[in-house]
């Protein structure tokens, strides 16, 4: 689900692991792995960012697959079924 596309599922991936949290040093001496800038490391809201996610198989749709998204402020969605089996038919 990309940031700004209320709504639209664009492709798929396999979280493999996660890591942290790290240090101010450490997320300035991996820039290249998560590209947060020094000034935002130093950002007091960052410190709700010091965790990473190691992705796998990540795999862009032909088309988006098109779901209801409830309103408000949501870090997660719940898929129904046919939407669910919609997107790993997709992804195969």
């Amino acid at each position: 689900i990309r940031k700004g596309h209320r709504g639209k599922i664009i492709g798929v991936v396999e979280i493999i692991d996660s890591l942290g949290p790290f240090s101010k040093e450490e997320l300035l001496a991996n820039q290249s792995n998560h590209l947060m800038t020094p000034d935002r490391v130093n950002d007091p809201e960052a410190a709700n960012y010091r965790h990473a996610w190691v992705l796998k198989n990540a795999k862009l749709l032909k088309n988006p697959i098109f779901f209801e998204q409830k309103l408000g402020a949501v870090r997660w969605v719940e898929l129904d079924a046919e939407t669910s089996a919609a997107v790993m038919k997709a992804a195969a």
